[in-house]
């Protein structure tokens, strides 16, 4: 993959005080200062007062540029690029049908369907204790999230609707259990 990578510097102002404060307070220092050397030029003399101001203006140059903070930011930027690829498979393998798994997913695919037209009693009970498992593992998860729902000291509202979904997967499995001794007792 190529890399782009830019880098730009620039001159920012990250000091105590900004570029116009800087510029308002240097006229204002300048004009004090000028003023100040216009009134003592006739005691130290024209080239002196001249050589003061002019050392007087770098120091409050100086002073101010040190205040605003020149730095030299550097900023670099790299950008990755992305893609997404799509494999699609259209041999002749993906049309073949996996044959069934045996007697597990046959007890399944029975719990899973209505009964047919003529279903024998076996299969019945099987489905029956099928689903009744099921319905006793939802009971279980209820019960744990009840449990921790009253260690948490959750609202009455919340252990209610939780214990009412309990109750109705216990009914489910009473149900089921129901059907199987129904189914079984004739053999």
């Amino acid at each position: 993959m190529d890399y782009t990578n830019q880098q730009t510097e620039s001159l920012i102002f990250d000091g105590a005080i900004g570029v116009p404060t800087a510029v308002i307070v240097g006229g204002l220092l300048v004009v004090f200062t000028t003023w100040l050397l216009m009134r003592d030029r006739k005691a130290i003399g024209v080239l002196w007062a001249a050589v003061f101001w002019c050392t007087r203006i770098a120091a409050i140059a100086l002073a101010l540029w040190m205040a605003v903070g020149p730095t030299t930011e550097k900023v670099e930027r790299t950008s990755t690029p992305q893609s997404i690829a799509i494999i699609a498979d259209n041999s002749e393998s993906m049309g073949v049908v996996d044959p069934p798994d045996g007697g597990e997913e046959v007890r399944w695919t029975l719990a899973a369907e209505k009964p047919s037209s003529d279903p024998q009693p076996a299969d019945l009970a099987m489905v029956a204790a099928d689903r009744a498992s099921v319905a006793l593992a939802v009971a279980s998860q209820q019960c744990s999230a009840t449990s921790r729902m009253l260690t948490e000291h959750q609202p009455l509202d919340k252990l209610r609707h939780s214990l009412e979904s309990v109750r109705t997967a216990i009914g489910r499995a009473g149900k089921h259990c129901q059907t199987i001794s129904t189914e079984l007792a004739g053999s």
